[in-house]
């Protein structure tokens, strides 16, 4: 209420009892009717005037309450106030006010915002106070609601296990957090001093910050709401995947904000690409499976028909005694054979061949191959040996591990044009963690890992998924027939092994080979 109002419709020292100027009675039936409870103390603070809004608030007839003190009625002490209110306006310039709580004779209270006015005579001595009280129980309900419904939301946002982030937008730096939750603290690794006040493109990776604008494009009115998924570099470095929900919140006519929930998703990001990595493993296999099955019936019936030409050309090569025919006997008997050969690796390939299985040392196979290997490799290109596996023992065939090997490091002698270094390692280790069930039981808790690495060129990915496959080369015309990586694949089959790559363009390749050892292969 205006106090300067209410007391230019009032004359002071003319309204209550004792005085000498008889009150207008129209202006006492204007203060019952003003929609506060006024009070018109004296010096002594006796009441001397209640209206009729004072009356209803303390549930006490004008009569009950003038007459008695002010501070026996409003504060239901014995004497004084240490703080009244009204000797409290008197050393003030402006009118004070007070937010105080009456205890009513039913037991009831309620909650009044109080004005006091000191009243001064021409002396300018106080001659009274005039007391305008507001019931503002209801106000004081609301605000506790208001302050219990702040709790509750600053409860949820603090202790969602989502990220939430409010974004003011700047038009120069884009959003701009203006608060976020403790989950959004601690998966980022930052303080809360480190990120209020930082664009949102502080977190954001590289990547994700080339994608702000267009995002923003979408989010202009009140109301849009954006999905999508973006990444965020945390302090310690690693990279977040995150899924956000974006929404533009406008309250009331204050200037719209972003409210971001994240989640973190990079555990299911992780598991997507595991899935998708063994839904292509499995269709490799099946292809290579399928190619064997074709591979290994032609290659059947192609030996047929080899048998039979060389079966013959061993006879003709016995009847035939002039030099030139005989030339040309030996010709067709080194062609038939080469093409014997060829069959020989598809057999391997396919597994459709039964070698006879020993105990090998992979050591001496290894060796054997570094020997052979001096007469073919180029001077530039050194052989590096490494074979620390304790126990290097397999069951298989000797002739076709050598030749499994010896195929792989003639591919990394093409791929080193400009010399290198060829690697041979050995070592026991588990299974890598993604293999099959039925992958880990052919190799046993613990098998023999032989790496083979050079630094040379490189394989792309798309080659890199073909080079198992039989007649697949990179090599020009006439310079390979497409079989040592595919005879390779199949000799470690037929071993109960996997074969793995692993390859860099322009830093090098490396082929590790996994085979069951002895003791796992004889239980098995």
């Amino acid at each position: 209420m205006n106090t300067m109002w209410f007391l230019s419709l009032i004359n002071p020292t003319s309204w209550g009892r004792g005085s000498d100027v008889p009150p207008d009675p129209n202006q006492d039936k204007l203060i019952d009717y003003l929609p506060a409870g006024i009070a018109l103390v004296d010096k002594d603070h006796r009441i001397i005037r209640v209206n009729k809004m004072m009356s209803q608030m303390l549930k006490r007839s004008a009569d009950d309450l003038e007459g008695s003190f002010c501070y026996q009625q409003f504060a239901k002490g014995a004497g004084v106030c240490v703080h009244c209110p009204g000797l409290l306006s008197a050393g003030e310039s402006q009118t004070p006010q007070f937010e105080t709580q009456w205890l009513r004779d039913d037991g009831s209270s309620i909650c009044t915002r109080l004005t006091a006015v000191a009243l001064r005579d021409a002396q300018g001595e106080i001659s009274g106070f005039i007391k305008m009280a507001e019931d503002i129980t209801a106000y004081k309900l609301l605000q506790q609601e208001l302050t219990a419904s702040e709790a509750r939301y600053r409860a949820l946002f603090e202790k969602s296990g989502d990220h939430l982030f409010v974004m003011r937008l700047d038009p120069e730096r884009g959003p701009v957090i203006t608060d976020a939750n403790e989950a959004a603290f601690t998966s980022h690794g930052y303080s809360r001093e480190e990120l209020i006040g930082k664009p949102i493109s502080f977190l954001d990776s590289e990547a994700a910050r080339g994608e702000i604008s267009e995002r923003s494009i979408k989010l202009q009115n009140p109301g849009d709401h954006l999905l999508f998924e973006s990444e965020h570099r945390c302090k310690d470095g690693r990279l977040m995947q995150v899924e956000v929900s974006a929404t533009l919140v406008q309250i009331g006519e204050a200037a719209p904000f972003l409210l971001c929930v994240e989640r973190d998703i990079s555990a299911r990001k992780r598991a997507e690409a595991e899935n998708l990595r063994l839904e292509r493993q499995l269709l490799q296999a099946e292809k290579m499976k399928a190619l064997g099955q074709l591979t290994g019936g032609i290659a059947h019936d192609f030996n047929n028909q080899l048998t039979a030409i060389l079966g013959f050309t061993e006879l003709l090569e016995a009847g035939v005694t002039e030099p030139n025919l005989k030339g040309y006997v030996e010709n067709i008997r080194r062609s038939a054979q080469g093409s014997a050969d060829l069959i020989a690796q598809l057999m391997s390939f396919s597994r459709k061949e039964h070698p006879t299985f020993v105990l090998v040392d992979m050591h001496r196979v290894i060796r054997d191959v570094a020997i052979l290997l001096k007469h073919s490799l180029n001077k530039k290109i050194g052989v590096i040996q490494q074979l620390t596996a304790p126990d290097a023992e397999v069951r298989g065939d000797a002739i076709q591990l050598q030749n499994a090997l010896l195929n792989i490091a003639i591919n990394a002698r093409d791929a080193m044009t400009e010399g290198g270094e060829l690697g041979f390692e050995t070592l026991h280790c588990a299974p890598p963690p993604h293999f099959s069930a039925e992958q880990v039981a052919g190799l046993g808790a613990r098998c023999l890992c032989i790496r083979i690495q050079d630094n040379g060129c490189g394989i792309d990915a798309e080659t890199k998924a073909r080079i198992f496959e039989p007649f697949f080369t990179t090599k020009k015309a006439g310079k390979g027939t497409g079989m040592g990586l595919a005879s390779v694949y199949g000799a470690v089959m037929a071993h109960q092994g996997q074969i793995e790559v692993e390859s860099t363009l322009g830093v090098g390749t490396s082929f590790n080979l996994y085979l069951p050892l002895a003791v796992t292969a004889a239980r098995a």
